[in-house]
């Protein structure tokens, strides 16, 4: 994964202003399974550690709904994990009802969709406490007016 930062423009000085950080995929770069299937949630994620224990979720949201409305490429990404679990629960549920795959065969397909959404989770978790914990990161280094 490869983030971009870009200050706030000159006039934007206030206390709310965020140096932007643009988080984009590396092509050829992997997620490998042993990232990927940690179990992270929003409190693993670096620079949060800094931030006081009551604001920490809320601090976490803002900058979440920040990157979504102004980075691409993270909307762009999210966008597609959401797509992906929903296609996913869609086959395994008409796999499920219908009659072809007998009970073994759609207990079979059922675990076999929860564990490939657990694991979509999980990598887009990581993915997302990166991209926010960079954000964090670069406040540290430029710090607010």
């Amino acid at each position: 994964m490869r983030c971009i930062e870009r200050l706030a423009p000159a006039a934007d000085l206030s206390a709310n202003a965020i140096p932007h950080v643009f988080c984009e995929r590396k092509p050829n770069k992997h997620l490998y399974l042993h990232t990927a299937m940690t179990c992270e949630t929003y409190k693993s994620t670096p620079g949060l550690d800094r931030i006081p224990p009551a604001e920490r979720f809320a601090t976490y949201r803002a900058i979440h709904k920040r990157l979504m409305s102004e980075d691409e490429s993270y909307r762009e990404r999210h966008n597609q994990y959401v797509i992906s679990y929903s296609v996913i629960i869609a086959a395994a549920l008409l796999a499920a009802f219908s009659s072809a795959p007998g009970i073994l065969g759609s207990t079979l397909l059922s675990l076999l969709a929860t564990a490939i959404i657990v694991y979509l989770a999980f990598r887009e978790q990581h993915h997302m406490n990166q991209c926010i914990g960079r954000i964090l990161q670069s406040q540290r280094r430029h710090p607010m007016v």
